[in-house]
């Protein structure tokens, strides 16, 4: 066994950092693309519903394959 190496507190503070701005985009870039489908696509919510649903899917499966030692 190899002994680890401990992470700085820089490098903790820019990952946190880095997490913190994707998440923030990451809301943006969805309001931003439900606001667009609902005023330019169609009004019906359930396009929406389906779009969050068909993005979650993939997610799921990669996080399913990953508890089980699958990547």
């Amino acid at each position: 066994m190899t002994p680890t190496s401990k992470l700085s507190k820089k490098t903790w503070t820019a990952i946190i950092l880095l997490g913190f701005a994707g998440q923030l985009a990451w809301g943006v870039e969805n309001q931003f693309f439900n606001s667009f489908m609902y005023n330019n696509i169609t009004p019906d919510p359930r396009p929406i519903s389906w779009m969050i649903a068909a993005s979650a899917v993939p997610l799921w499966f990669a996080k399913a394959d990953k508890s089980q030692g699958k990547i």
